[in-house]
């Protein structure tokens, strides 16, 4: 009998090391079983002692009720655990450990739906997080790559599927929300130039007509589509934009496109009562189309420079390039500003303004097809 006890010890041991291991139920079931021969066996050797050397009555008996009540103890220990397995229960506060370490990963907004299971040693995590639904498919796919990244940090040995959600967020603009729109419009390739004015009712003490609201998308004085509902309950706007079709469609089919747009629109932004479309076709420009660069006389190169100082912040104008683009000419050159007011700090809006004035004189002047205006600070 000793010898069994010594043998059961041995290979109760293993099995344990063994299911811990590789996280098998089966395995730890048998190493009870030897565990609990092993217990028991003891336990008869002495209970028998008792009885017979010490002549205690009902020893053995005693022993036996010792002996069940450990089976039923590791039992009912180890049918909890498989239970748990079963159901897929989540280590007790794995979930709180995953949530705190994925909430500070730029670009997730919220993660929720954990579901955590033990698939042998290993484990399996499964989640949903939400993304601004203005972010591309490429950054939304980089944050769940991010997300996975964090989890197997906390959890190395795991399998891990993340789902995206993509949803509205407080800093969403109005520009955003129509060019979603528009991107799920079948048959729209393109919108761009979108403006609004405010809408002033005849009955109202302003001066009738429109009033041009800023859309400087991007900017502090943007105005987001909450902010509208929030602020603005009885603004109505009158919404411009230019939206470009497939060039091999008819008008009628055109028009068919642009009027479902308009009224997703309104059903969607309820202050826009409003809209005037511009189509047109979509653009034919291939990026991979290359042009030759020609050598230009330094009188002409000169005059280009001398027509881009005319424009008031430009201090410098260098780089002049020729380019033939499919028998067009085409003007690139990089500018140096400063602030027309003697600011240290020149606003984007500002530097565009002046890039603009830059290229419309050289093309009035030169009668070239476009031109190209790199803008530095000084």
């Amino acid at each position: 009998m000793t010898t069994s006890i010594m043998i059961d010890l041995w290979r109760s041991r293993v099995l344990y090391r063994t299911a811990r291991r590789f996280g098998s139920q089966a395995l730890e079931a048998d190493a009870l079983h030897f565990t609990a021969d092993m217990f028991s066996s003891s336990i008869v050797i002495v209970g028998l002692a008792l009885v017979f050397i010490f002549h205690i009555p009902n020893a053995d008996a005693f022993a036996a009720l010792i002996i069940a009540a450990i089976i039923i103890y590791t039992s009912l220990g180890l049918g909890r655990r498989t239970i748990d397995v079963l159901l897929d229960k989540a280590p007790k506060g794995m979930n709180h450990v995953l949530l705190e370490s994925i909430s500070g990963l730029d670009g997730v907004s919220k993660a929720h739906d954990i579901r955590i299971r033990n698939m042998g040693s290993a484990m399996s995590v499964d989640l949903h997080v939400e993304v601004p639904r203005t972010s591309t498919h490429d950054r939304a796919h980089r944050v769940a790559t991010n997300v996975e990244n964090r989890i197997r940090e906390v959890i190395p040995n795991c399998d891990v599927l993340v789902h995206v959600d993509a949803i509205e967020t407080s800093r969403e603009t109005l520009t955003d929300k129509i060019r979603l729109i528009a991107a799920e419009t079948d048959g729209i390739k393109n919108v761009h130039s979108i403006y609004l004015s405010r809408i002033i009712e005849p009955h109202s003490n302003e001066s009738s007509g429109h009033e041009a609201i800023s859309m400087k998308t991007g900017t502090s004085d943007s105005l987001t589509h909450h902010e509208f509902n929030a602020n603005e309950s009885s603004l109505h706007l009158h919404l411009y934009l230019d939206l470009q079709v497939n060039r091999n469609l008819d008008l009628k089919t055109a028009h068919e496109i642009t009027e479902s747009f308009e009224q997703r629109i309104k059903a969607e932004i309820p202050r826009v009562k409003d809209i005037t479309t511009h189509i047109e076709i979509e653009s034919t420009e291939e990026a991979d189309v290359i042009g030759i660069e020609k050598k230009a006389s330094r009188s002409y190169t000169e005059k280009i420079r001398n027509l881009s100082m005319r424009i008031n912040g430009v201090i410098d104008s260098k780089n002049i390039g020729i380019i033939e683009v499919n028998n067009e000419q085409h003007i690139t050159l990089t500018i140096v500003i400063k602030s027309k007011d003697g600011k240290d700090v020149i606003s984007i809006e500002e530097a565009h303004k002046i890039s603009t004035d830059v290229q419309e004189i050289i093309t009035k002047e030169t009668g070239a097809s476009r031109v190209v205006v790199h803008s530095e600070p000084l």
